[in-house]
């Protein structure tokens, strides 16, 4: 609106007017990016502390588990990455990454 002002009362060329209001618009969508990564890792981080609480409690509650239990695994690990044929990694939902050997028996 300053600008538009200025432009029309002749302080400002039409091309310099352009010029910033271009700048002005790039400006104002690098921030609104920014501000949409600073949300994302707030919420993102606000989800693993929530995560992990439950995945605390779990383990806090339950006994020793002495088989697998796939209701449990599926609610806390979201990916599990393969590195190698000896090598995985359990990603877990409350943002924890647990690498694990693989041996044969």
């Amino acid at each position: 609106m300053v600008l538009v002002n200025l432009m029309r009362a002749g302080y400002i060329e039409p091309e310099v007017f352009h010029a910033e209001k271009n700048q002005l618009s790039i400006d104002a969508d690098n921030l609104s990016k920014e501000k949409q990564l600073l949300s994302k890792s707030i919420n993102g981080d606000l989800t693993h502390l929530e995560e992990a609480k439950k995945l605390l409690r779990v383990v806090l509650k339950e006994a020793l588990l002495k088989e697998y239990d796939d209701e449990i695994f599926l609610d806390f690990v979201d990916t599990i990455t393969v590195k190698s044929r000896e090598e995985i990694i359990f990603n877990m939902k409350c943002g924890l990454n647990l690498t694990e050997r693989l041996v044969e028996s």
